[in-house]
Order: structure tokens, then sequence, then C-alpha cells
């Protein structure tokens, strides 16, 4: 199996995926969010760019359906829901389409529709994405959401974790860009305290700002849940 890793979206190499693995993480939150949303028993999550876009999609859908996403980490005006994930309970999504637009996470998903296939992952499902990826055995890109364009430690940090995970489960049968082995140094440099990372970075201290530090703590979270959302048609589900 060989891993790389685009640092941000426009990395994405769209001509070389197909017959690849895509795995995309946006840490803080959106990642997070769809994950919890689909734990929760969201029916299952259509990302989109803009909150016109999110408004318009709507119209396609009957009840019982959800508009969520944020901009400049706050919830739209006339969305059901922001982007934290600790709103995304069960009493709010469970049975329920959501239609969801962020800064940074739905932009990567957007964006990768040729991969054979792509899978969600963040922190709360970690393991379970490694072994999704051991049990399919295809050469695998992690896509990183980045920051407004930029990149984000967070994000990288986090798919360092995910090639450490695959080093200790196929240490004999991983080929490792030179980004993925940066990545996985990272990792282990910051393993001691992840929320430590997430409260310094630009995205966490934004956050905190606005009063949404409790979401960092959520987000740092450990496998929480066993599940793998794969994006494909459009949409995400289990």
């Amino acid at each position: 199996m060989n891993i790389d890793i685009a640092l941000i979206p426009e990395e994405i190499p769209q001509k070389e995926l197909e017959g690849k693995t895509l795995v995309a993480i946006d840490v803080l939150r959106a990642t997070t969010t769809i994950i919890t949303a689909l734990q929760n028993g969201g029916l299952f999550i259509i990302p989109v760019l803009t909150p016109e876009e999110a408004f318009q999609k709507a119209e396609e859908f009957d009840s019982p359906l959800i508009i969520g996403g944020e901009r400049g980490g706050l919830k739209v005006s006339g969305f059901d829901l922001g982007n934290s994930p600790r709103e995304y309970h069960p009493e709010k999504v469970k049975g329920k389409k959501i239609i969801l637009t962020t800064t940074n996470g739905t932009r990567v998903l957007t964006q990768v529709r040729e991969a054979k296939r792509i899978l969600v992952c963040a922190l709360v499902n970690i393991t379970a994405v490694a072994r999704e990826l051991v049990r399919v055995k295809d050469d695998v890109l992690i896509a990183c959401a980045g920051i407004e364009g930029n990149f984000s430690l967070e994000d990288f940090v986090v798919a360092g974790m995910l090639v450490g995970k695959l080093t200790e489960f196929i240490p004999q049968n991983l080929k490792k860009s030179e980004a993925a082995e940066a990545a996985e140094i990272l990792y282990r440099f910051y393993r001691p305290n992840l929320l430590g990372l997430f409260q310094r970075v630009r995205g966490g201290q934004s956050l905190i700002d606005i009063g949404l530090g409790e979401d960092l703590k959520f987000c740092a979270q450990i496998d929480l849940y066993p599940l793998v959302p794969r994006f494909k048609n459009g949409r995400i589900a289990l």
C-alpha cells in the first residue's frame, strides 16, 4: 500500500485519484461533525460549497431535513444547526437528511469525486478508518482540509496518526511518501497532548475566541465511534 498526503485541497492530484482510496480530514470540525451526525442517526449528509447552494439543495428534498454549517465558525443565519459536533445529538438528527456547508471541510469533499472510494476521518473514528484501509488494500491519499486554503497543523497531525496506525497494522506492506513520514513523526511529537495542540492552532484559537472552546475537547476524543462514513454519489452515509 502506498500512502501520501495532500496538505490542502488544491494539492489533490485529480488525475491520479483513479483506483485510490481518499481519506478526508477536517478534524476541527467538519469531519468530526459528519461522523457524529451519522453515529447519532442522521440518514445521510450532502456536503455543499456555499450557504446559497445549501438552501437550493434543501428544496430538492422533503422533510425531515436539517441544514447545518458555519461561516467564521458560527451558524449561518437561517440554518438549523452550526458546525459543532455537540449540536448533532440524536434528538436533533435521528432519521433526518442533512445538508452541510463549512468553510474548509465540505470544500475538500466536493473536490475528490474521482477517487475509487472516499472515507471520512477524524480522531473520533481513526482506528476504524485504519482498519478499513487495511481491508480494502488500495493505495491511499489523505486529503487535509487545511484552513482557508492554507496548511493546518491539526489536520496534518491527525493524518500522521492515521499513518502511524497503518504502520502498526501492516508494517511490511506500507510505502510512505515523505509527507506521510513527516506527518507520522510530527504526530508522535504531539501525541501526549493533542488537545493542547488544538488549543494552540489558528482554527482552535478562533473557536475559543467565539466561545466554542468545548468543541476542541470533543474533537480531541480518540476512537469514540467504530464507524467509517463513505462519500458516494454526492452523499455521505454509512
